[in-house]
C-alpha cells in the first residue's frame, strides 16, 4: 500500500480542481454506452458523464469519443446556470486543429471532441482503430 493516503490525494485533487488544474480528459468508459449508440436517435448519458458535466470548476473538457452525449450535459448545465457554451472539434478538413483560445480565454464551458465527432455532414468521417 503506497504511504500517501487515499484522504490526502482525495483531498490534494479537490484542492487542484478548484484551483482551476484540473481538466476532465473523458474516453470511452466514462461514457459507457453499447455499440449502438451512434444509431440510437435520444441516447441518454451515463451518471458519470452528468456528474463530470455538473462540476461547475471544469471550464473545458476534452473527449476521445465521438457521441454528443457529453456535449449535450455541458450545454444544459449552462443553459441552467446561464453561461455560455462552445463546442469544437477536429475534423479531417480542419485547417486549425486546435482550440480557439488558450483554457483562460474560452468562452463559458467548452467541450474539445480530440479525435473528432458524429456528424452526419456529407464529406465528413469517423475512423478507428481496433
Amino acid at each position: 500500500m503506497s504511504s500517501i493516503g487515499t484522504d490526502d490525494f482525495l483531498e490534494d485533487v479537490l484542492d487542484f480542481i478548484e484551483q482551476g488544474k484540473v481538466i476532465p480528459v473523458i474516453g470511452e468508459h466514462a461514457v459507457s454506452f453499447g455499440e449502438g449508440i451512434l444509431r440510437e436517435r435520444c441516447p441518454v448519458p451515463g451518471g458519470a458523464v452528468r456528474d463530470l458535466a455538473s462540476i461547475a470548476a471544469f471550464n473545458l473538457y476534452l473527449t476521445t469519443t465521438f457521441d454528443p452525449l457529453l456535449e449535450g450535459e455541458t450545454q444544459l448545465r449552462a443553459f441552467r446556470r446561464r453561461e455560455e457554451h462552445a463546442n469544437a472539434s477536429v475534423f479531417l478538413g480542419a485547417a486549425n486543429k486546435d482550440l480557439p483560445a488558450r483554457r483562460a480565454g474560452l468562452a463559458g464551458v467548452t467541450v474539445y471532441h480530440v479525435l473528432g465527432k458524429v456528424s452526419v455532414a456529407a464529406g465528413e468521417s469517423v475512423a478507428w482503430d481496433h
